[in-house]
């Protein structure tokens, strides 16, 4: 009779496991599918700047043409310009870059924190 028991509870077992990897998956694919759908909102001939990492929370676009510099924090960047844009922080009259962003549709969902956007800079 324990033996009984035995295979039951790892059958058991097996199957918890089986389901936990299998919602694991899911939220993942979600989530991939989430930061995209985000990012496909930005259309247009614009820089689209997020302050959020993975193209969450609110979106602000720039103009393709000229460096962009703000006094806020921007975490994630999707270029629809012409041309790529070189990301970083600038702070006391030095930048710490970060990333190129490709042209095109480019995108750099978690680079850093940016505050200065420079075309063709990379």
């Amino acid at each position: 009779m324990s033996q009984a028991i035995h295979r039951v509870t790892h059958r058991r077992g097996r199957l918890l496991a089986a389901l936990l990897a299998a919602g694991a998956a899911l939220a993942l694919v979600l989530a991939i599918y989430a930061s995209t759908a985000e990012a496909s909102g930005c259309t247009g001939s614009s820089k689209c700047i997020w302050f959020g990492s993975f193209f969450s929370g609110e979106e602000i676009n720039a103009p393709c043409a000229g460096v962009t510099t703000t006094g806020s924090e921007f975490k994630s960047m999707k270029d629809n310009c012409g041309e790529n844009m070189l990301i970083g922080w600038a702070e006391g009259g030095s930048t710490n870059w970060k990333a190129c962003v490709a042209a095109g549709g480019g995108e750099a969902a978690n680079p850093g924190r940016f505050n200065k956007i420079v075309p063709g800079g990379c």
